[in-house]
């Protein structure tokens, strides 16, 4: 059932049915500030007659007094396009990869206001309209809300559930809606996403002169006295309307489950499509590296700066592979004119909070991260980027929370698994560390990353035939990773000996451990704590020490420093060591100032 509500224009609105995500139907006309203009001179009705004299309504939007837009796949095979009794709307201009058209022939009108990039959240709600099939000239207001956010090298994309209508994604009935925020901004038009399922894309429209329309070209231009159709000018793009959508998300997707080889596959294809695009040569660079083909990954890399030369985009292309090429001092350069770069909203603060990982400023890029989950709680941007920062920092039980709240909103992040599992194990809980992994596995039995996890989870379980199967797959998957992984693995052995209590194989374990990998400041602070357990307090200050210089704010390794030195007598070391756990963490130093009495002030 709908009612009729009556704005100062005179004309009805209906109040129709759910639009997909919406909680529930928007059930009172908008106010008088929702939109720039007067709402029915931005929103224009269109009926569109279709082969074999099908009508069907869609709806434009004002750009311009004279000038609209609307999906295009709303209209691939309209005959004509009425707009009003006596209109006749004409497509004069066609961005064929983003779906949208530019109409001419409307009644006179105002345009609408476009919104920025930063001001679309995701989680929050916006406003979408479909024609009243039961009203000539109303329409219906929906409430949905964003799900997800990517860039698709040119533009935001935002991405709502289904298709917002109940018909299948990709379905006329899934394009050409209008989204308005609150305050009666146009956002974009949806438009159904090809190789996307379950989603609907809306490109955000902050600027329409970053789209790249190219005017039509009617066949009575070519051939006088020929019939041009709304359906045969679309008629040779319509297998690639809102292509560069599709190839994004499906992009993402295949990204997030490290499937390289299909990665670079479609890569290739939206290059053919889009070749002054930087974001598939980014897709292509990433894919090249996971596949250990250095020379063309830097080859796309050069693409993207000479597409896109300055911004987050190009400087993180440079810095992911540097970081590859084991050119870490060129990652940091690169990474500390990211951090000082201007950001516009969560992505290009996710790329900012990569770069202070890199600059190693762990505490800042926390911070940043926690801003952005304040301001978009559920952005796989915002998550993504905490789980990372919170791990980096060593903060394990807060990594846990956001790392789970990450797979949870997208359940095909192998990184996300594999920073789980990895904190997991920092915190010995193992069977949820082999969880994760094995989830991550399922997602892509080819990824050495996460044999490696299931390898490491099965040796701290003691159970070595398991994490041999796994250090062979990681053998076999990437040579690159042998060495780390052997490292790891011998790391995860010195601990079990710890936990076990077992101090003279902890010791042997924790030596070798060190040996493998001499800048490795947990294993010396496990070998400085095993030999005080062994009552070799000198041998465990010098590893104790070793451990503080590699790693300057290891607060367990200066607190085992202090008690080393005090059962070896050494009160002035016992000292120094003391007063760095002050400055680092005071509750320890609390601690210890029980435990250690007066001696401490000698």
């Amino acid at each position: 059932m709908s009612s009729q509500l009556t704005t100062g224009t005179g004309h009805g609105h209906a109040i129709g049915r759910m639009f997909g995500l919406s909680a529930m139907v928007v059930a009172l006309a908008l106010p008088a500030t929702a939109f720039a203009g007067d709402p029915d001179s931005v929103l224009v009705r269109l009926d569109v007659t279709r082969k074999a004299s099908e009508k069907t309504a869609a709806l434009a939007v004002r750009v311009a007094p004279d000038l609209a837009i609307a999906a295009c796949s709303a209209l691939s095979d309209a005959s004509s396009i009425d707009a009003g009794p006596s209109n006749k709307a004409t497509i004069v201009a066609i961005d064929v990869l983003d779906d949208l058209c530019e109409l001419t022939g409307l009644p006179q009108g105002n345009a609408a206001a476009l919104e920025s990039r930063a001001a679309v959240l995701v989680g929050n709600g916006l406003i979408a309209y479909t024609p009243d099939p039961g009203s000539a000239l109303g329409w219906n207001e929906h409430s949905v809300t964003v799900r997800l956010k990517l860039n698709d090298g040119f533009h935001r994309v935002v991405y709502i559930e289904g298709d917002g209508t109940g018909q299948p994604n990709g379905s006329r009935e899934a394009s050409g809606i209008p989204l308005f925020n609150g305050q009666g901004h146009l956002i974009g038009l949806t438009t159904h996403s090809p190789g996307a399922a379950d989603v609907t894309s809306v490109m955000i429209l902050e600027d329409l002169k970053t789209v790249t329309f190219k005017k039509v070209v009617t066949r009575q231009e070519k051939t006088p006295g020929a019939r041009t159709t709304p359906g045969s000018l679309l008629a040779p793009a319509v297998a690639r309307l809102g292509a560069r959508s599709g190839y994004n998300h499906l992009a993402a997707h295949l990204s997030r489950i490290g499937d390289s080889a299909k990665l670079l596959s479609l890569a290739d294809k939206w290059i053919a499509e889009d070749p002054d695009n930087p974001m598939p040569h980014i897709y292509a660079a990433s894919a090249y590296q996971n596949l250990n083909f250095m020379d063309r990954s830097a080859a796309e890399v050069d693409k993207v700066t000479t597409l896109a030369p300055a911004g987050f985009i190009p400087r993180t292309a440079v810095m992911v592979l540097r970081i590859a090429q084991k050119r870490m001092i060129d990652a940091e350069m690169e990474a500390r004119q990211i951090v000082q770069l201007q950001g516009t909203d969560s992505l290009d603060e996710g790329l900012r909070v990569r770069a202070l990982l890199v600059t190693k400023d762990l505490d800042q890029a926390v911070l940043v991260a926690h801003k952005m989950t304040g301001s978009e709680p559920t952005s796989l941007a915002s998550v993504g980027s905490l789980c990372e920062a919170e791990s980096a920092a060593g903060h394990v039980d807060q990594a846990i929370v956001a790392c789970r709240h990450l797979t949870e909103l997208t359940p095909d992040s192998i990184r996300g698994l594999l920073v789980l599992s990895s904190s997991y194990l920092r915190l010995w809980k193992l069977d949820e560390a082999l969880e994760a992994a094995k989830r991550a596995l399922e997602l892509n039995q080819d990824v050495a990353p996460s044999w490696a996890a299931i390898a490491l989870a099965y040796e701290a379980m003691g159970n070595t035939d398991r994490a041999d199967e796994g250090a062979s797959a990681v053998e076999r998957l990437d040579e690159r990773m042998v060495e780390g992984f052997r490292q790891g693995r011998g790391a995860v052995a010195c601990r079990r000996e710890m936990v076990a209590k077992s101090w003279g194989r902890a010791i042997e374990r924790c030596r070798r451990a060190a040996d493998a990998n001499p800048k490795d400041a947990f294993v010396r602070m496990l070998l400085g704590n095993a030999l005080v357990q062994d009552r070799q307090m000198a041998q465990a200050m010098d590893a104790l020490k070793d451990a503080t210089r590699l790693d300057p704010k290891f607060t367990a390794a200066w607190v085992w420093l202090v008690y080393a030195s005090l059962q070896n007598h050494d009160i002035p070391s016992a000292k120094d060591a003391y007063e760095k756990v002050k400055s680092l963490d005071a509750k320890q130093a609390n601690e210890i100032r029980l435990k250690a009495g007066s001696v401490l002030d000698r």
